[in-house]
């Protein structure tokens, strides 16, 4: 058993698998064609292994559930449901930025694009303060 309370972990595991395929596929294959990308962590593996090394799209999920398991073990469940929320939401951010960007606009309460210089420190404060909100809410109503 990897966490005492695992199963706790589904629902985020979910909500970052499938807000990563929908932000990877309109990096990809739809929108910006990854010249636009603003994940550090992307770039910089991209960096090392290169852009189109389709390795990333599928060691990159795994280790983001790995990391936040193991937090989750060594430190607390909590904070490991909040790196993968925040995740999950970053992601959400990176899908909605291309295709309604006024989403991230209303749950940045307009600095996103008031501050597009840094822009992207914005959307990871964001995705860490909702991943905060989710995970709150989700111990607060759902039982391990």
């Amino acid at each position: 058993m990897i966490i005492k309370n695992g199963k706790l972990f589904f629902i985020p595991i979910i909500l970052f698998l499938i807000t990563f395929t929908l932000d990877s596929f309109v990096t990809h294959v739809g929108l910006s064609s990854g010249f636009m990308e603003g994940n550090p962590i992307i770039l910089w593996l991209w960096k090392i292994f290169g852009n189109e090394n389709i390795f990333l799209i599928l060691i990159y999920p795994i280790f983001i559930i790995f990391i936040s398991f193991l937090i989750g073990k060594k430190l607390s469940t909590r904070i490991g449901l909040t790196v993968l929320y925040s995740f999950g939401i970053g992601h959400l951010f990176g899908f909605s930025s291309w295709v309604y960007p006024k989403l991230i606009n209303f749950f940045t309460f307009g600095l996103f694009y008031s501050l597009w210089q840094v822009s992207i420190y914005i959307l990871i404060f964001f995705a860490i303060l909702y991943g905060f909100v989710l995970t709150f809410l989700h111990l607060k109503f759902i039982k391990g």
